[in-house]
C-alpha cells in the first residue's frame, strides 16, 4: 500500500494546486455571508445544477462549489491532499470498491456519531462497506446496485418462455437459450474474455466475498468455481451473443431485439435511458438461483460520500452529505437528475417513488421492485486490494473461457495470484 501511495503522490501533487482550497469566511455562515462547500465528484456537471442548487436553497448559508474530476484522478488528488494536509474538498465521492483503501490509509473524518443514528436507514451491507474493523464509520452511501434479470417481454412470449419457471434457476435460464435460439435470439451477451465484474456479482449472490473480514484472499472456493463455470457454460452453449459491452454494436442489438435477457444492477435502468433509448417492452425479475442457494439478488457498483479529516469546512461538508444521501427530497432530485438508485431506504416509502415507472418497462414499478431486493443483498468485503484482484481475475479469464484450464485450475491460479497482490499491499 505504501508503494502505491508514493507513486500516486508524485503523479498527483501538481494537480492539487489546480483544484484549489476554496474561499470564503469560514467563521460565520449566514445567507448574507455564505460559506463555500467544496464538493469533488466525477458527476459534478449534473450534481451541481441539481442537488447542489437545491441544497443552496435549503441551506442559504452555504454555497456549493461542485468540482468535476474523473474518478481515478480524484483518488490521486485525495491521496496527495491527505498526505500534504491541504488542498482538500469539504466532501467528496468515492467508488464503493475504493473506500476501504482510504479508510486503511487514514485521513478521512470519523463520522460514526453522525451516521449511527441513521445507519438503519441504509442497507446493512452498504454501512458495512463504510466501516472499519473497529466499527468506526467513515462514509455515507450514495447509491447501491441490487441486481435482477432484465428480459424482453415479446421475445420471451414468442419463444414460449415462462419467466416464473424458466428464469427461476440458472440451469433453467441456460436451457431457455435453446428456445431463444430457435428464433435467432441470443439468451445473453458473453465473450471469451468473460468479465470479472459479472463473475464477482455471481460470487456475492451466493453469500461469499473474495476476501475474508481480515483482508485475506479467498478465491479458490466452490462459489467461485460455480460462478465461473456458469459463465463458461453460457459461452460454450452457443446461446450467447459475442458483443462487447458498452459498445454501439451491443446497444443496437438490444434495441433491435436480438438479446433476450440481461443480468445487471438497478442502475442499468439508466443505461436504457442513455444507451438503449429505442428499446421497448422489457421487464425485470429476480436473478436465477444457484444449486443449494436461495439468494436471488446481488450487488454491482455503488458509491459513497466522505469528508477528509483536514477539510476546511467539515460542518458544511456534512450538511451537504446528509441532504444528498439521507434526505428524501435530496434523494428524489438525485434519482431524477443523475439516474441513481439511491441507498436511502426511507425514500422507497414515498408513494411517488413506489409508483414510479419508466417507459422501457411498461407499467412495472421498477424502483419498488429493486427496493424490495435491497435488504437481501449479501455482504461483500472491499479491502484495499479488491480492485487489483478484480483486474487480475479479468485478465486471466480468457484461458479458462477458451478451455485451456478448468474452473478448478482457474480458481487455484486466481487464489495464488491474489495472495501475491495482498502481500504487495501489506508492504
Amino acid at each position: 500500500m505504501k508503494k502505491l501511495i508514493a507513486v500516486t503522490l508524485v503523479l498527483a501533487m501538481a494537480l492539487v494546486m489546480v483544484v484549489g482550497c476554496g474561499g470564503g469566511d469560514k467563521d460565520v455562515a449566514t445567507a448574507d455571508n455564505p460559506q463555500d462547500v467544496i464538493v469533488w465528484t466525477w458527476f459534478s456537471e449534473q450534481l451541481g445544477p441539481s442537488v447542489g442548487a437545491a441544497f443552496e436553497v435549503a441551506f442559504p448559508q452555504y454555497k456549493v462549489d461542485a468540482v468535476n474530476i474523473p474518478s481515478g484522478e480524484l483518488e490521486q488528488l485525495l491521496i496527495t491532499g491527505i498526505t500534504a494536509g491541504t488542498g482538500l474538498p469539504d466532501t467528496n465521492a468515492l467508488q464503493g470498491d475504493s473506500i476501504q483503501r482510504f479508510i486503511q490509509f487514514g485521513g478521512l473524518l470519523d463520522l460514526t456519531d453522525k451516521v449511527q443514528p441513521i445507519a438503519g436507514d441504509f442497507p446493512g451491507y452498504k454501512i458495512a462497506n463504510n466501516t472499519d474493523l473497529d466499527g468506526k464509520i467513515f462514509g455515507l452511501p450514495i447509491d447501491s446496485g441490487p441486481c435482477g434479470l432484465y428480459y424482453q417481454i415479446e421475445l420471451a412470449e414468442e419463444a414460449g418462455i415462462d419467466p416464473a419457471t424458466d428464469f427461476a434457476t440458472y440451469e433453467a435460464w441456460l436451457a431457455s437459450g435453446e428456445k431463444y435460439a430457435e428464433n435467432g435470439i441470443a439468451l445473453a451477451r458473453m465473450t471469451e474474455t468473460g468479465g470479472s465484474g459479472f463473475l464477482f456479482m455471481l460470487i456475492q449472490q451466493q453469500g461469499q466475498s473474495v476476501f475474508t473480514k481480515d483482508g485475506q484472499a479467498q478465491l479458490n472456493t466452490p462459489e467461485f468455481i460455480k460462478a465461473a463455470q456458469l459463465m463458461k457454460d453460457l459461452f460454450d452453449s452457443g446461446y450467447n451473443g459475442l458483443w462487447d459491452e458498452w459498445t454501439p454494436q451491443y446497444a443496437d442489438a438490444v434495441m433491435s431485439k436480438e438479446v433476450g435477457t440481461i443480468i445487471a444492477a438497478a442502475w442499468y435502468m439508466n443505461v436504457f435511458i442513455h444507451s438503449f433509448s429505442d428499446a421497448t417492452d422489457w421487464a425485470i425479475v429476480p436473478m436465477p438461483t444457484f444449486p443449494g442457494s436461495s439468494s436471488r439478488t446481488s450487488n454491482a457498483g455503488g458509491s459513497e460520500m466522505v469528508i477528509p479529516a483536514a477539510a476546511e469546512n467539515p460542518d458544511g461538508g456534512w450538511e451537504f452529505i446528509r441532504y444528498y444521501c439521507a434526505d428524501v427530497e435530496g434523494r428524489k432530485i438525485g434519482m431524477d437528475a443523475l439516474g441513481e438508485f439511491p441507498a436511502y431506504l426511507p425514500l422507497y416509502k414515498e408513494e411517488s417513488v413506489q409508483n414510479k415507472t419508466l417507459p422501457f418497462f411498461r407499467d412495472q414499478k421498477v424502483f419498488a421492485f429493486f427496493a424490495e431486493l435491497l435488504p437481501e443483498v449479501p455482504n461483500w468485503e472491499s479491502p484495499p486490494p479488491l480492485i487489483a484482484v478484480r483486474d487480475m481475475v479479468g485478465a486471466e479469464m480468457a484461458p479458462f473461457m477458451l478451455g485451456e484450464i478448468t474452473a478448478e485450475e482457474f480458481a487455484q491460479r486466481s487464489q495464488t495470484m491474489a495472495e501475491g497482490i495482498v502481500k504487495d499491499f501489506e508492504t
